[in-house]
């Protein structure tokens, strides 16, 4: 018989940063906190919700800061689990809202404010490193996340941007499973 231990609930608490692409010479770094709270459901799946607010300041040299408000939620799939190292999966959606500032192509050095709200989702994976006992563990997130802002033509578009989340999570409850 195989024993898993399996949370109840987990919490994190991490700093998330994202890079972004505005126009062919402009990238724009963001950085912030990220929220997650998860139940597994058994050892390979559970299901998350996160709340991330990420910023960037002085954006293009305005003095303007440019801010990034993303609430998703979805599955999380657990492919390896072995001694303390556990990877997983996740897809999620929910929403965005982008602010800040954007560069014109058609005038050099314009720029104008923006925000949008929409759709966003997330793809990606983690890896998370269970230290001192089997509640409190290192992860590490990196996606594609999709949100939707002006692009330098005044339009608005998706586009995806790396995200990476390192966290803290923590398990306050455990429930025992066997195989």
């Amino acid at each position: 018989m195989h024993a898993a231990i399996i949370p109840a609930l987990e919490t994190q608490v991490g700093f998330s940063t994202l890079s972004r692409v505005s126009s062919s010479n402009n990238r724009v770094l963001y950085k912030g906190l990220n929220t997650r709270v998860t139940k597994q459901y058994t050892d390979r799946v559970g299901g998350t919700v996160e709340v991330s607010f990420l910023r960037a300041p002085n954006v293009f040299h305005t003095g303007q800061s440019n801010t990034l408000l993303t609430y998703l939620l979805g599955p999380v799939f657990y492919p390896y689990q072995a001694d303390s190292v556990v990877t997983s999966l996740h897809a999620l959606g929910g929403g965005a809202r982008v602010a800040g500032v954007t560069a014109l192509s058609s005038t050099p050095g314009q720029y104008f404010k923006a925000t949008v709200d929409d759709t966003a989702w997330a793809l990606g994976g983690g890896v998370e490193k269970w230290l001192f006992s089997d509640s409190l563990a290192l992860h590490v997130d990196v996606d594609a996340l999709h949100t939707t802002f002006f692009n330098n033509a005044a339009k608005v578009h998706g586009e995806y941007d790396l995200r990476a989340i390192w966290g803290i999570r923590q398990v306050p409850q455990h429930s025992r499973s066997a195989d």
